[in-house]
C-alpha cells in the first residue's frame, strides 16, 4: 500500500519503505525468552512446538517421561520476532 494514503502501490521505492516501516515496528516488540519445561534439567532432547501443536506435543512428552525418557519441551508463541534465547 502507498504510504500516507493506503492506496495500492506498485512503486518499488514505496514498497521498500513500507517493508522497512513494518520491520521497525516488529523490532520494537519485546518478546520474553522461551521457557523450557525440563523437570530434571538433564534432558538431551528438546521438543519444540508452535501453535496448535501444544496439546499433542505435551501428551507425547508426558508419555515419554512416564516411560523414563529425559525429554524437555518448549512451546513458541512468537515466530517473528523469535525469542532471543533460542539463537
Amino acid at each position: 500500500k502507498q504510504d500516507g494514503t493506503g492506496n495500492i502501490s506498485y512503486d518499488p521505492a514505496n514498497h521498500d519503505f513500507m517493508v522497512r516501516t513494518r520491520q521497525a515496528k516488529i523490532d520494537r516488540i519485546e518478546v520474553p525468552d522461551a521457557a523450557v519445561d525440563d523437570p530434571t534439567g538433564d534432558a538431551r532432547l528438546l521438543v519444540l512446538g508452535w501453535g496448535s501443536t501444544y496439546g499433542p506435543i505435551t501428551a507425547a512428552v508426558r508419555r515419554l517421561r512416564a516411560a523414563g525418557q529425559q525429554v524437555a519441551q518448549t512451546h513458541l508463541r512468537h515466530l517473528n520476532p523469535f525469542p532471543g534465547n533460542l539463537g
